[in-house]
């Protein structure tokens, strides 16, 4: 038989355990967001890419709004792209055509220069959030 300083010895480890058990790292998240405008309002059609050290992208979708948010993005120097969404073109009748093409860039309404890297933006992407306003001009 357990004396009673034994058995409350006993159950205070088990609930230290149990409680410290309970903790959960906090992990910080990594993103880079903003809203992207064109002439100066929202624009909502696109990918906005980064390009980091090393050749290590990541990738996020425009929304409504103008707003994206990419996930765990590349930390550094980022270069920053904005490219027409990625797509099918609607099948034709014309039996030489590649039915699963992308549609043709020029349909875009991006101004041909923020599609590569090397145009002029750029974002040095820190641990945490890092906010990001992307604002194109034609």
């Amino acid at each position: 038989m357990r004396s009673p300083l034994g058995l409350v010895t006993s159950i205070a480890f088990c609930a230290v355990f149990v409680v410290s058990g309970c903790k959960q790292a906090t992990v910080e998240r990594n993103t880079v967001s903003g809203v992207v405008t064109l002439a100066g309002r929202p624009f909502e059609d696109g990918v906005v890419t980064l390009h980091g050290p090393g050749g290590v992208q990541a990738i996020g979708s425009i929304l409504s709004g103008g707003r994206y948010i990419i996930d765990d993005p590349p930390l550094g120097l980022c270069q920053v792209t904005v490219t027409p969404p990625p797509g099918f073109a609607t099948p034709t009748l014309d039996p030489n055509a590649n039915a699963h093409s992308p549609p043709p860039a020029a349909a875009s309404r991006i101004p041909a220069k923020y599609r590569l890297p090397g145009n002029g933006l750029s974002v040095d992407v820190k641990p945490g959030g890092t906010f990001f306003d992307i604002a194109m001009v034609n």
